[in-house]
């Protein structure tokens, strides 16, 4: 939106020669969500650790209860034994029953496999959408409850499951997959319900995966006045209006 890349500079390090990863259940998804902000709040941070709610845990690992996979990669086999026990005993605190490490070797090998996910859906007759969006952990139970609530009050809307990754000292991202009969009013319905729950509950309306064009008429919602100064920016930068033009991709030259 505001230039062009010229360059990218590569950085390369070893691969980690030691890891340890496992997988734990627990009662409920807010005994997961108070296991992850401690370990982050403690700085007991894993290379990878994403909790699943008892939807996706059912359908991803046919586990009927929220499931936390978690890992400790480095270089040094005592410190990551460290990290690991550690990690254990906070989550153990926090009811975490631990389930071994065929999930986290589940998710490892089949993670890519979205064609035979696709398939599955439309086999009944539905499709999927993915909606990231983020805040911090004072809000994150409240957040998930409306979004799920809400969707699930959308005509056509048959399921709605999540998983809580990429965890931040203050919070951490929801990302969440919608289960819906094939309509368009059914589709932005969902969205608009999506958004609307998410700033309702002091959430941000993305994380990882940008603005893009559908959730772009809610910036304004989420910045605020804080969008002038964006187009400002944009319009000293990029005055004839020539970078990122696609279809809807250059609003910040706009009004929303």
């Amino acid at each position: 939106m505001l230039g062009v890349i010229t360059k990218a500079v590569l950085r390369i390090v070893p691969l980690p020669t030691s890891n340890i990863y496992g997988a734990y259940r627990f009662n409920t998804l807010e005994q997961g969500v108070e296991t992850l902000r401690e370990l982050m709040m403690k700085r007991v941070v894993p290379a990878v650790a994403r909790l699943y709610d008892e939807q996706e845990a059912s359908i991803r690992f046919g586990v009927n209860k929220p499931l936390l996979i978690i890992d400790f990669e480095g270089y040094y086999d005592d410190l990551v034994q460290a990290l690991w026990r550690r990690a254990d005993e906070i989550i153990r605190g926090h009811g975490g029953e631990y389930a071994g490490s065929k999930y986290f070797e589940d998710w490892l090998r089949t993670r890519f496999n979205v064609e035979e996910e696709i398939e599955m859906v439309k086999r009944y007759g539905l499709w999927f959408d993915t909606i990231e969006v983020s805040t911090t952990w004072s809000k994150i139970n409240q957040l998930y409850r409306d979004f799920r609530e809400s969707l699930l009050r959308v005509s056509g809307v048959v399921g709605v499951m999540a998983h809580i990754s990429h965890l931040y000292i203050n919070g951490a991202c929801i990302y969440f997959t919608v289960l819906f009969k094939p309509d368009e009013n059914t589709y932005w319905e969902m969205w608009n319900r999506a958004m609307e729950a998410t700033l309702r509950n002091g959430g941000s309306i993305s994380h990882h995966h940008g603005i893009g064009i559908v959730r772009s008429r809610w910036l304004r919602h989420e910045l605020g006045n804080a969008l002038d100064v964006l187009r400002s920016i944009k319009a000293a930068l990029d005055s004839k209006g020539i970078l990122n033009v696609r279809k809807g991709m250059s609003s910040l030259t706009k009004s929303y």
